[in-house]
């Protein structure tokens, strides 16, 4: 940050105001409002400390830095650990990050201590976003949704805020508020220009899925038909990959399972000239998810051994425990119940907010006991699956294939006639179609 020597504090202000292109207005709050803000940059009233404070949280840099026109010692080490911190949680796939969080948390509160705003407001970010990847989702709501709330990020800048949120908000059974989120960032940019439509594309494909994860899947359909009129007009590979990402994974939650794999694989060549290796590891992911879900297990298994050769390319808790999931519903179809139903308990422990993804995890369990010979216990898993997968219907249909064909392996055919009654009464196999 640059500024004239001979800067006031009131000039200062006034710079960095209009350099993020503010108003008074748009930088006021508790102790300072607009007029006085004013007053202070034409040098007609003093800054008090609470000034300070509140101006500097809200212009993103620290009180001492408005004060005096530098950043001290102090400022410049917090920052630097700062720095060191992010770039262990974004490269180093082996990192403690339990141990990283912890040490962010010290670095917030020594930071609003002193009045460094920036440096407090990218430390809940990082706080936030990591919870979110390693399935914190009520720690990553709290954190994130305050952000989003005080003003103090935005969806072309802060994209990943709003992405993570709206994962944990539809984790936590909450996808109307994660399509509201969409919708609301949707509403903020409109793609008059590159940069806009870029951003418009990306918040379309999050509205999609959060539309599909509500059961409203046409009207996920039409957002994506919308972010392919703009997509079709930017150069843009990544812009073209969420598409492709988005489409198969809403013809993946139809069912749709033949464009559910052409538009995976359209994804996976594009990605594969990328250096995202996240994405690439989540599309395998899907395309042996489908193969799964049709019975052809030898293309699961070839699909799920691309993404474990990306290693550790993805932390998330969600991938890992997609994974693990997937990795225990070919054991067990292989006749390993044993590796099955480590598997299958693993990704339990990791999707522990997450009530409908750990159904299938569930079932996965389930299908390990079965190849075990522990039937009562794979019908109590059998059931835990459904409970938790019929909150959102999806995938209810084969799921109860797999119990009732249990069940009639066993010869327990009044269990079967009370589970299809059950379900009819209950509207699980509804079509979620709206």
């Amino acid at each position: 940050m640059g500024q004239p020597e001979s800067e006031n504090v009131g000039a200062r202000i006034r710079r960095l105001r209009l350099e993020q292109g503010r108003s008074q207005r748009e930088i006021e709050g508790p102790g300072a409002d607009h007029a006085h803000i004013s007053r202070v940059e034409r040098g007609e009233r003093t800054a008090t400390e609470a000034f300070l404070r509140t101006v500097a949280r809200n212009l993103g840099v620290s009180v001492a830095y408005l004060r005096h026109g530098e950043t001290g010692s102090e400022a410049d080490r917090r920052r630097a650990r700062l720095d060191d911190v992010e770039l262990t949680l974004r490269l180093d796939a082996h990192a403690d990050r339990l141990t990283l969080v912890d040490e962010l948390r010290a670095l917030h509160a020594e930071a609003v201590a002193d009045g460094d705003f920036g440096v407090a407001r990218r430390c809940r970010i990082l706080i936030g976003c990591s919870a979110s990847e390693r399935g914190e989702h009520v720690t990553a709501e709290r954190e994130l949704s305050r952000l989003v709330a005080d003003g103090q990020v935005s969806p072309l800048a802060e994209a990943e805020v709003y992405l993570c949120l709206g994962r944990s908000l539809a984790a936590l059974g909450r996808a109307d508020e994660s399509v509201a989120l969409f919708e609301a960032c949707l509403a903020s940019v409109q793609p008059s220009n590159r940069g806009d439509s870029v951003a418009f594309v990306r918040f379309s494909t999050y509205l999609s899925y959060a539309l599909a994860d509500s059961g409203e899947l046409r009207r996920a359909k039409e957002v994506l038909k919308s972010a392919l009129a703009v997509a079709d007009g930017v150069d843009d590979t990544m812009t073209r990959v969420r598409v492709y990402l988005s489409r198969a994974r809403l013809a993946w939650t139809e069912c749709d399972w033949d464009h559910g794999r052409a538009y995976a694989a359209r994804a996976i060549a594009l990605l594969e000239a990328t250096e995202d290796a996240q994405d690439l590891l989540r599309m395998h992911l899907l395309v042996a998810d489908i193969g799964l879900l049709v019975g052809e297990l030898d293309a699961a298994e070839a699909s799920l051994e691309k993404a474990k050769c990306l290693g550790d390319a993805s932390v998330d808790a969600q991938d890992m425990a997609t994974s693990r999931r997937i990795e225990a519903f070919v054991a067990a179809r292989r006749g390993d119940g044993d590796a099955a139903t480590t598997l299958a308990s693993e990704a339990i422990e990791l999707l522990a907010e997450d009530e409908p993804a750990r159904g299938r995890a569930y079932w996965a369990l389930a299908e390990g006991l079965v190849a075990r010979g522990e039937h009562d216990e794979a019908l109590l898993a059998f059931r835990t699956a459904y409970e938790l997968m019929s909150v959102e219907k999806r995938f209810v249909p084969q799921l109860l294939h797999a119990w009732v064909s249990t069940l009639t392996a066993l010869d327990r055919h009044e269990e079967v006639s009370a589970i299809v009654l059950e379900t009819l009464e209950a509207g699980a196999l509804a079509p979620t179609v709206s």
